[in-house]
This record gives structure tokens, sequence and C-alpha cells, in this order.
């Protein structure tokens, strides 16, 4: 009888335990990892373009808007001087390299790859514009390299 009881009593706790998982959440993927750093408002600290100070970019910000779940990401940018290589919104996604390369307006005439690094609160973008930018009124090129320092 003591021999079943230790029986039942081991048989009830295997029961008991092969029925209780941990809920393991899966990992965050790469895509909702990044995402969730990028949105957000980011402030200009400094631009560069063709390795010269470009002026007129003192109250410029980029805002990466969406959810995490989403297929295709907005932007939206504010105090933009009267030419800039940035539009005033659009879309963007990932690219190849989720870690460093947004692509901006994809699939259409405005498609430009950005590669960009991320570190604490500090974002650097970096791309070649070919074209004559996205004027307020006065057209003049802002073909080149840039890169963009923000923070948020």
């Amino acid at each position: 009888m003591y021999r079943n009881l230790k029986i039942g009593l081991f048989l009830g706790a295997v029961l008991a335990l092969s029925g209780c998982k941990k809920d393991e959440a899966a990992a965050p993927s790469e895509k909702v990892i990044q995402f969730e750093k990028l949105a957000n408002e980011w402030h200009v600290t400094s631009v560069m373009h063709d390795d010269i100070n470009a002026e007129g970019y003192d109250d410029f910000s980029v805002t990466f808007l969406g959810n995490s779940s989403d297929e295709v990401f907005l932007y939206k940018t504010d105090g933009r001087p009267e030419n800039s290589p940035w539009p005033s919104s659009g879309t963007w996604n990932f690219g190849e390299t989720i870690a460093n390369e947004i692509v901006r307006d994809a699939n259409s005439a405005d498609e430009l790859k950005l590669n960009y690094s991320l570190s604490d609160n500090i974002l650097t973008i970096e791309f070649d514009f070919n074209g004559v930018g996205y004027s307020n009124g006065k057209v003049n090129s802002t073909t080149g390299h840039w890169v963009f320092s923000f923070d948020i």
C-alpha cells in the first residue's frame, strides 16, 4: 500500500508538472526591435552636405510613425528649409539589412535608400541624393552626399 501511494504521488507530480509549461513569449523580431528604436520624433543636431555644414536645418525634425506590425510605415518632417532632400512626408520600410537600412518611399519615383546607425539616443542617417529636392518654392539642386544627425 505504501508503495502504491508513492507511485500515485510520483505519477501525480509528473502529470502536474507536464501540464505546467512556462509561457515563453516569442522573442521579438529584428524588425520589431529596430522599429521600436526608430519610432520617435528625431531633432536634428547637425547636417552635412558634401562634407560642408548645411544651413537652414536648425528646426528640422523627422518623425517615424506606425506600428511594428505594419507592412509599411509613415514618416513626416517639420522645419524643412526652402529646399531639402526630404519631402514633407511619405512612407518607409526597412531595407535588406534591417539594422542599418531604410527604404524611403519604396516603389515610387522618390524611392531612396538611407543608411542609418542608432546608438543610445543618437540617430545618424546617410544617403546620396540625385535631384532638385523637395522645395517650398525655390528650386536648387540638392544632389550630393548627405549626413543627418539627430537626437530625441
